[in-house]
């Protein structure tokens, strides 16, 4: 009897035991911490886009009655011109600093046509040219016009006048009847015939175009001296 009674007590208490050894295993399973991952996370920053230094792309005139039309011209002068106005567009020069050029020419001689129809092509130097000229800035413009005034005053009459309150230089020579004049980084150069500008006539002859030709654009430098200048 003693045997068949002690039986079930030990059943009973290896089951119990086989319970709490299952319940501690499975507690420590659900417990224990994950470890961290040993691999580094590294933020990846969206990259800037690449700042450009060139200079703005220049306003230039897109034909010669913008910048100085024949009208203008001939009032000036107080004579006609027979011949061709053309329009030169130049290439940058980035040696010299120069971003755009645009030159018309004014009683520019024509040859005449060799067969019916054909339109008649330049044949010679205009009689008047103005030219308006763009640089990266506007130290670099008035030294292109100091340099020019310094080259072409060797064999011309200097003086000083103002177009719409700014300065200029207007040189009388020989050959060649000039004002050149810096506005920020742009510069403004007229050259015409004595044929039909007198040296008396000439400064403000001269004034008169320039002050037309400076109504279009816009300094690319605001707030910098003028100084005379050129190409």
């Amino acid at each position: 009897m003693s045997v068949i009674t002690r039986r079930p007590v030990v059943l009973a208490a290896t089951a119990a035991a086989a319970s709490l050894v299952a319940c501690t295993s499975h507690a420590k399973k659900t417990t224990e911490p994950t470890p961290a991952s040993s691999t580094p996370v590294v933020a990846v920053m969206p990259s800037a886009p690449p700042s450009s230094s060139a200079p703005p792309e220049p306003v230039l005139p897109a034909g010669c009655p913008q910048l100085l039309p024949l009208g203008v011209v001939q009032q000036a002068l107080g004579v006609g011109l027979v011949g061709q106005v053309t329009y030169l567009k130049a290439a940058p020069v980035p040696q010299s600093g120069r971003t755009g050029r645009v030159t018309c020419g004014y009683g520019t001689p024509t040859s005449s046509p060799t067969a019916a129809g054909a339109t008649p092509t330049p044949a010679g130097k205009p009689l008047v040219e103005a030219s308006y000229i763009t640089y990266v800035d506007a130290k670099t413009a008035a030294s292109r016009v100091a340099l020019t005034v310094q080259t072409d005053g060797a064999t011309s009459k200097i003086s000083k006048v103002t177009v719409s309150g700014k300065p200029a230089t207007v040189l009388v020579g020989p050959q060649w009847n000039e004002l050149l004049m810096a506005d920020g980084a742009r510069t403004l150069v007229v050259v015409v015939s004595p044929t039909v500008l007198t040296a008396a006539k000439a400064p403000k002859a001269l004034v008169t175009m320039a002050e037309k030709m400076l109504e279009f654009g816009a300094p690319a430098v605001s707030g910098s001296p003028s100084a005379a200048a050129s190409s």
